[in-house]
């Protein structure tokens, strides 16, 4: 394996350790996130509130809520903020990692103003996201140097430690099991990243990267796209996997990559396994993310991740991504620890 000489390989390889520490403090939050999962269930509904890779962690939440009977909707915030009404029978939580996101500081200016109370998820507690909430979720954890990594699984691990909070709460947060998993992570990482620097092909510049997954994956995939823009200074596309054989699947090529989440239920499991041998059969190349990966996936790079419980399924699968785009980056020429437009927290409305 190289050495790193970049600082986002180390955000990369740090974050079993401080998604470790974060767990460490929402145990210690335990009566807020339980105070903030009452709240919630005395709503009808659930809507998020976030911006980028706050947005794309919530999906997974709402997948899994979705999935128990709870209704939640993920919004952006930048939308958010200029919508005609605000919800106010919904139980509104907004995610941000800095709490100062321009829309967002706006949008809690606009709850304020209109008597609306919200649940805030964010790594910093003295930000105005969280100094207005009704009740805050503290991360407990360390910012990225840049690129939001270990920040977007810090987001996505509270989101469904409270989602847990909210299905189960009879249920003691499943910290320990989380602890287990992530320890695991740190030791596949290595392997993982060494799969990716040795394939010279799969991440090449001017490829045409599609990003395929189901329910709680989605916020990989998601998460993935937004990646190969910030780090990969690449255009990437995102679908729901079966969508993609609906028309899509024109843009097939030799320089096709598809980067496929696969589910553990049945049906789709083959369905998908399916679609992932058909792109290598006609030209394209495929990477394949999850748990008991077919052995006949020879064709596919492959990412077996560790066991997890059902509700956080989707935790550890966009770690390869991660080591993708940097990759992608290195390959192009460019710096993965620089963002050239984009400040670290966008505070201005307007242009660039």
């Amino acid at each position: 394996m190289a050495e790193r000489p970049y600082r986002y390989l180390d955000d990369v390889y740090s974050q079993p350790a401080s998604l470790i520490r974060s767990l460490h403090g929402l145990q210690a939050q335990t009566p807020i996130m339980a105070a903030a999962a009452e709240w919630l269930r005395a709503h009808p509904s659930i809507v998020v509130a976030g911006i980028g890779s706050s947005y794309n962690a919530a999906l997974a939440m709402e997948a899994m809520l979705d999935a128990c009977g709870t209704p939640v909707k993920v919004v952006d915030g930048t939308e958010l903020a200029y919508a005609p009404r605000l919800p106010r029978s919904a139980g509104l939580i907004i995610v941000s990692r800095s709490g100062a996101s321009v829309e967002l500081v706006r949008l809690v200016h606009r709850c304020l103003s209109e008597g609306i109370s919200y649940i805030a998820i964010t790594n910093a507690p003295d930000s105005p996201v969280a100094a207005s909430a009704h009740l805050a979720i503290d991360l407990r954890t360390d910012f990225d140097h840049c690129i939001s990594l270990r920040m977007y699984t810090a987001l996505q691990q509270a989101l469904i430690v409270l989602g847990f909070a909210i299905a189960w709460p009879r249920s003691a947060l499943p910290i320990e099991e989380l602890m287990a998993a992530w320890r695991q992570v740190d030791a596949m990482l290595p392997e993982w990243h060494d799969t990716i620097e040795h394939d010279g092909d799969f991440f090449a510049p001017g490829s045409t990267l599609y990003m395929l997954a189901r329910g709680m994956d989605l916020a990989n995939a998601w998460e993935g796209r937004l990646l190969m823009e910030e780090c990969g200074k690449s255009g990437a596309t995102v679908m729901p996997t079966g969508a993609f054989r609906h028309g899509p699947q024109e843009v097939l090529s030799p320089l096709f990559r598809s980067i496929l989440w696969l589910p553990s239920t049945k049906p789709v499991h083959g369905y998908d396994f399916a679609l992932a041998e058909s792109i290598a059969g006609l030209g394209g190349r495929g990477m394949l993310i999850g748990r008991e990966l077919p052995a006949s996936a020879n064709s596919h790079l492959k990412f077996e991740l560790p066991p997890a419980p059902e509700f956080a399924a989707a935790l550890f699968g966009v770690i390869p991504v991660q080591l993708g785009a940097y990759l992608l980056s290195v390959r192009k020429g460019k710096n993965p620890d620089e963002l050239v437009y984009c400040p670290y927290v966008v505070t201005t409305e307007g242009a660039l």
